[in-house]
């Protein structure tokens, strides 16, 4: 008789017992996909993304001269190690961070978003993408693969028309 008494005050009790066993279980389950994370980010395709980066495009064609275009800059990236999420580019970018270049160097054809100069980088096996003022449709985008200290490839500038400029570049450590 006493149990059944005390089972009607003890109900939200038991609720709240349950809530919290899911709550505990979900937390604990995160922890593995972070460690998993945090050795995927410390692997050898992943880890020299970190710090300041050399960017030298080169754009396709020639000018009066007969030679390339060619501008240098830097791309400053820093690891996701908060796992920051971006509707945008799908996956997980591995790396974010800012970038500095002079796109008139390489003529009208190429500019980029006036907004913030935002990169993010994403690695798959030895293939990096970067983009370049990413949360816009006409992003400037490098594809390329890591050779030795430097990802190497072809980079595109697209507007609404399509690809307005393109070429190659080399993406490497300060």
């Amino acid at each position: 008789m006493l149990a059944a008494r005390l089972a009607g005050p003890l109900r939200p009790i038991r609720r709240l017992g349950a809530s919290l066993a899911v709550v505990v279980l979900a937390v604990a389950a995160c922890r593995p996909d972070h460690a998993t994370w945090a050795r995927h980010l410390a692997s050898p395709a992943v880890a020299p993304l970190e710090g300041v980066l050399t960017l030298e495009l080169t754009l396709a064609g020639v000018t009066d001269s007969g030679r390339p275009r060619r501008a240098d800059g830097v791309v400053s990236l820093v690891l996701n190690r908060q796992r920051q999420t971006t509707s945008l580019f799908g996956a997980l970018p591995e790396a974010y961070g800012s970038w500095d270049f002079p796109f008139d160097r390489l003529g009208p054809s190429v500019s980029p978003y006036p907004g913030p100069p935002e990169v993010w980088a994403s690695v798959r096996g030895d293939s990096v993408l970067v983009r370049l003022s990413p949360r816009v449709e006409d992003a400037i985008v490098l594809a390329g693969v890591w050779r030795g200290d430097s990802v190497a490839g072809r980079w595109f500038s697209s507007d609404r028309a399509g690809p307005n400029a393109l070429g190659d570049f080399v993406l490497h450590r300060r």
